[in-house]
């Protein structure tokens, strides 16, 4: 008994198969998570390395070479990226693809902890690991308003607003942006410490050692052990003025001798703003595993309830949500679908002329898809616009089959054969020819599926749902489709069909034509397979004209520009220069429905990827498209003009994701940073004059402006000191030591040792600072040679060769172009 003729003899069990088929596909499609583009797992191990105070070039030597050498030895390694920036280095691992990421980033640790960690300096904190993710990137943006300074908003963000989010089924994380801590600062006066001949050193050495909570042992005394417990901890800061720091002609020196002792806060070294008012931001991140478009709606629902906790006079505003593109995205493509499924109802309907064919034809493609569903659950995967583009365009092919087999089964009713007599043996002559059909095109895309790289990752969902659909579609036309045409199926008309028969009258014409159309191709069979030849060696020749893409440019309603002011630019410039583009983005983009501005040193992962005071980036969320008259690319092209007016300033685009550089990066390889620069100055100057490339920048193009301080090392020696202690002594004036943590009321905040402001910012006291020696007290300037110089941004690397990268946007016109104009 073969297939159709089983699901015929057995309705009963043929119905309920198909049932239970749907209630699973019903299941399942309620549990696929959204999201924008599939699931890819990157093969990349980051590993981020602080050293706060060291520059580029100290950062690559003491720190990036040594994990270099480490990584190199690595199994499955391809690549080792570098790039060494102020007080931060980032060493990104390349593995090839297919690599199992949890292994790697054990094996990366595991060759951390044996070749580097030991060669590092014992001042650098330990190096955090992790594997890519792109599901790392915030799925909510929000601002936090409250009456107060900001930092009343900050403390309020931490306390009330980032718990509460953290709290929430999916969230990973609630990273709180802008504002300022409280902060213990002891600003160390140089003259007073001249004065009573105190190293900065001691001063931080007595602060650690008067707050302390130290564990003691044990006390046995008799049957009762008794923990021993030393504790000294600061109650009060009148407790840290009044710590002794040292002795002068025999009198105690207490820390208010010779430094001012301030509750106060940190010195505000970010900037966040939103709408043109200062904010603190929050970005809330998503678990790995979490649904994008979920977490968001979840945390969008919360904001109510969490306003209520709040005090009065405070606010929260969501800002952006990455589920909004993403609920945007799937419905366009679900309406789409729905609308090739009702023109495909229509057709068969003006076709058969027969709504029960049609309506049996049409139930394919629905179960065909419930099966799809359950497949992807299974397989994990997520519904998202590149499965969805799959579903969408398998719709009209999963009529195919049953259509050929109920023609086949109305030719034997025509023929007096009773339906399930017709059923059997129609689905049987066609069994093959349909199988064969639905393989050639299955196998045209099945090898997606093990296609290695970004781009198999990136459409084997495509592929595995078309496949599957493909697949479910054939079995039901093989199964479903005899059993109800031997349950539906008339071939006489009633009034309906006769009142569509009348209307698409001129269907009939159509197989007349068709065969006199066919005799003439057969009487011409040279001319038709030379036509058909001279086509195709013309839709050849359409190639280049059409142009190479990696992924179409969608308008998603954001604009993200990254701005960068000139090295070493200070923060309060590069507010100014903020200003001048959130005046440019208000003036140009009156439908903008949120402007946001964050720049200076990162918090959180910026932080850790080294953004400093001269960086940062500008967004703006737009209505949706219907919404507005212009495209989210015109709106980028004029806003781009205005920003080459803003002298100073490095302003470009940047597409969502982790990547900063432009859709075309050309990498200059050479040991020598003043070559490289040259060099690579050159070839920007001549890509810069290549049509369709548009914000040209280059990484290596200008220095930070830097103080140079050469030791000497003889005459720190005749002095009785060492090359350290100067350098610790400096960092302390000017950097600044955290000698140890103030708590209160359950939190801790940073005793900071460091030199006031107006010191940090005169070079004659930086020449003129004290160093406590054995022989007295002597200048820095005489220890040391203090010269003005222009020091690398940032050192990149790729497999241990130093190197600068030009980036390049491609505007109006395709990114295989560019590439081939670039080339040239």
């Amino acid at each position: 008994m073969n297939l159709p003729e089983l699901s015929v003899r057995r309705p009963v069990t043929g119905v309920m198969v198909f049932l239970c088929l749907t209630i699973l596909g019903l299941f399942t499609f309620s549990r696929l998570k959204l999201d924008m583009l599939p699931d890819i797992e990157f093969p990349i191990v980051a590993v981020i390395t602080q050293y706060p105070g060291a520059g580029p070039e100290s950062i690559e030597r003491l720190v990036t070479e040594p994990i270099e050498e480490a990584m190199a030895s690595v199994e499955n390694v391809e690549d080792v990226f570098s790039e060494s920036n102020q007080g931060v280095s980032l060493v990104m691992v390349k593995f090839a693809w297919g690599t199992d990421m949890d292994q790697a980033e054990q094996d990366v640790r595991k060759n951390l902890e044996i070749f580097a960690l030991d060669r590092l300096p014992d001042d650098v904190p330990r190096p955090l690991t992790f594997a890519f993710d792109p599901s790392m990137q915030p799925v909510v943006f929000m601002s936090v308003r409250a009456p107060g300074g900001s930092q009343a908003v900050r403390k309020l963000a931490e306390d009330e607003v980032e718990p509460y989010l953290s709290r929430i089924p999916g969230v990973a994380s609630a990273d709180v942006l802008g504002g300022t801590e409280r902060e213990i600062q002891v600003r160390l006066r140089p003259e007073w410490l001249e004065a009573y001949k105190i190293p900065a050193q001691q001063v931080v050495g007595a602060l650690r050692g008067a707050n302390v909570m130290i564990p003691g042992g044990n006390l046995s005394q008799g049957r009762q052990e008794l923990n021993l417990s030393t504790s000294a901890e600061f109650t009060s800061v009148q407790q840290v003025r009044e710590v002794m720091v040292g002795q002068s002609g025999g009198r105690p020196v207490y820390l208010r001798d010779v430094a001012d002792v301030l509750d106060t806060f940190e010195e505000q070294v970010t900037m966040v703003r939103a709408n043109d008012i200062e904010a603190v931001m929050l970005a809330v991140r998503k678990q790995s595993d979490a649904n994008t478009v979920q977490v968001a709606n979840r945390v969008l629902a919360e904001i109510d309830k969490l306003q209520e906790r709040l005090p009065e006079g405070a606010a929260i505003t969501p800002l952006f949500d990455q589920g909004e593109p993403i609920e945007l995205s799937i419905a366009n493509l679900s309406s789409s679908a729905l609308l090739a499924i009702f023109i495909t109802a229509a057709i068969l309907l003006a076709f058969l002329r027969n709504w029960r064919t049609s309506s049996i034809v049409l139930v394919s493609i629905p179960l065909s898809l419930l099966a799809t569903f359950a497949v992807m659950d299974f397989s994990s995967v997520t519904l998202n616009i590149i499965s969805m583009a799959g579903l969408a365009l398998a719709v009209g092919m999963l009529v195919d089959n049953s259509i050929v087999v109920l023609e086949n089964i109305f030719g034997h009713l025509e023929r007096g054969e009773d339906r399930k007599q017709a059923a059997i043996k129609g689905t049987a002559e066609v069994a093959m020819p349909i199988t064969a059909s639905t393989l050639t095109t299955v196998v045209v895309f099945a090898p997606i599926l093990f296609v290695p790289g970004i781009a198999g990752q990136m459409f084997k969902d495509m592929s595995l749902t078309i496949v599957i659909s493909l697949t479910a579609s054939l079995i039901v036309a093989l199964t479903l489709v005899p059993l109800l045409a031997s349950l539906m199926v008339n071939h006489k008309r009633n009034w309906f069909e006769r009142a569509i028969a009348f209307l698409t009258f001129w269907v009939d014409p159509l197989a007349g034509r068709y065969a006199r159309i066919l005799q003439a191709c057969m009487r011409n069979k040279g001319k038709v397979l030379l036509g058909a030849l001279l086509v195709f060696v013309g839709s050849l020749g359409l190639i280049p004209v059409m142009g190479i893409d990696f992924m179409a440019k969608t308008d998603e309603g954001r604009l993200n520009f990254s701005v960068k002011a000139a090295p070493g630019t200070s923060l309060w410039t590069t507010d100014e220069i903020f200003r001048e583009v959130e005046n440019i983005v208000k003036e140009e983009v009156p439908e903008a429905k949120v402007v946001t501005a964050q720049f200076g040193a990162g918090e959180g992962l910026s932080a850790l990827f080294g953004q400093n005071s001269y960086t940062g980036n500008v967004r703006v969320r737009l209505p949706p498209r219907r919404q507005r008259d212009r495209t989210q690319f015109e709106i980028e092209s004029v806003l781009r003009k205005r920003f080459e007016q803003i002298p100073g300033a490095e302003i470009r685009p940047q597409v969502q994701g982790m990547s900063s550089e432009g859709d075309v990066a050309v990498k200059v390889f050479t040991d020598d940073l003043d070559l490289l620069a040259e060099y690579g100055s050159r070839l920007k100057s001549k890509l810069e004059t290549v049509e369709g490339a548009a914000d040209v920048t280059f990484s290596k193009e200008r220095g930070r402006p830097e103080l140079k301080i050469d030791l000497d090392r003889d005459q720190i020696k005749l002095l009785g000191m060492a090359p350290a202690e100067v350098a610790a002594t400096i960092s302390t004036y000017f950097l600044g030591t955290t000698a140890t943590m103030y708590r209160e009321g359950g939190d801790e905040y940073s005793v900071l040792v460091r030199a006031p402001r107006e010191v940090r910012e005169d070079l004659a006291r930086l020449r003129a600072l004290p160093l406590v020696t054995a022989r007295g007290v002597v200048p820095l300037e005489t220890v040391a040679k203090i010269e003005s110089s222009l020091g690398p941004t940032a050192i990149s690397r790729e497999n241990k060769r130093r190197m600068g990268t030009i980036s390049i946007t491609a505007e109006k016109i395709a990114l295989g172009t560019l590439i081939e104009r670039v080339e040239k």
